[in-house]
C-alpha cells in the first residue's frame, strides 16, 4: 500500500488509501493486510469501476487481440502522444490527497512523469512489463522501461513522434 507504488500499479486507489489499521493493531499480520480508505468506500469503488471502464475503452479502442507486441506498445504510445497534452499547471492544482497519475488519466494531461506512469500501466495491461523511472538529481525527468519481444526499451513518452518509437 505504499503510496508510490499505488499510483503507478493502481491509479485510482494511489492517494485514497492506506494499509494502516484505525484501532492501533499492526496494518499487516499473520497474512492479512487492512485498508484505511482516505474516502467513503461507495465513492472509492466507483472511483475504482469508472477508472476500470476507462483503461477497458481505451485498450479496446486502440490494440487488437491479434497485435505484436511492438505494435501493442507502438499504438499505446501514439495513443498518449496523440490524446494526452503537456501542462504544467497540473501541479498548482492538485491536492496531497491526491495522485497525479490518475488525475493525467482523468485529465489527459500532465508531465514526463505523469506520461511515464500512464504508459507503463497500460503496456502492463496489453501484457507488457514496463515501469517508470524517474530522476531527480540534474536532470529532472521521467520515462518508460518497456521489454517487447523480451528486448528492454527506454521510451520517452514526450518525444511525440513515431520515428523516436522504433526498433533501430
Amino acid at each position: 500500500t505504499d503510496v508510490g507504488v499505488l499510483c503507478d500499479l493502481f491509479p485510482p486507489a494511489g492517494a485514497k488509501i492506506e494499509g494502516k489499521s484505525t484501532d492501533g493493531s499492526p496494518a499487516f499480520e499473520n497474512g492479512t493486510g487492512k485498508i484505511l480508505y482516505k474516502m467513503p468506500v461507495e465513492d472509492f469503488l466507483k472511483r475504482e469501476s469508472d477508472f476500470e471502464v476507462l483503461i477497458t475503452d481505451i485498450l479496446n479502442s486502440t490494440i487488437d487481440k491479434d497485435d505484436s507486441e511492438y505494435e501493442r506498445a507502438l499504438k499505446l504510445y501514439l495513443y498518449v502522444a496523440k490524446n494526452y497534452v503537456y501542462d504544467t499547471s497540473l501541479i498548482d492544482k492538485m491536492g496531497d490527497d491526491e495522485n497525479y497519475v490518475y488525475a493525467c488519466f482523468m485529465e489527459k494531461r500532465g508531465q514526463c512523469v505523469n506520461f511515464a506512469s500512464v504508459y507503463a500501466y497500460l503496456l502492463l495491461q496489453a501484457d507488457i512489463d514496463a515501469v517508470s523511472y524517474r530522476i531527480y538529481e540534474d536532470l529532472c525527468h521521467a520515462w518508460t522501461y518497456a521489454v517487447i519481444d523480451g528486448k528492454g526499451y527506454h521510451i520517452d513518452t514526450i518525444a511525440r513522434s513515431e520515428e523516436r518509437f522504433s526498433r533501430n
